[in-house]
């Protein structure tokens, strides 16, 4: 598939993007999660209010994936696990 037919999912007509970031979980902080306990429920309101993308990681995409229909946001899907919060780095910097 083209890069470009992506993108298009991605963008909305005007060429801007609006996404949400609310992959705050993965970096096991428990401060960051205040308001987003309820992942579904927030996926929810977010689809609600329309943004062009919601960041995901892999655990939560599933809940913005179940929403059925074509006109939802599209998912970025967090992969990486860099945690820049921890104290220690870990012994392999690459997965």
């Amino acid at each position: 598939m083209s890069t470009s037919y992506r993108l298009n999912r991605l963008f909305a007509p005007d060429g801007k993007c609006f996404d949400v970031a609310v992959d705050h979980g993965f970096f096991g902080e428990r401060a960051f999660l205040d308001g987003i306990e309820n992942i579904a429920q927030v996926v929810r309101t977010l689809v609600d209010a329309a943004p062009d993308a919601i960041q995901l990681s892999i655990g939560s995409a599933r809940h913005l994936q179940a929403i059925p229909g074509r006109h939802k946001p599209a998912l970025v899907l967090r992969t990486d696990i860099a945690n820049v919060y921890g104290k220690e780095l870990p012994a392999s910097l690459y997965s």
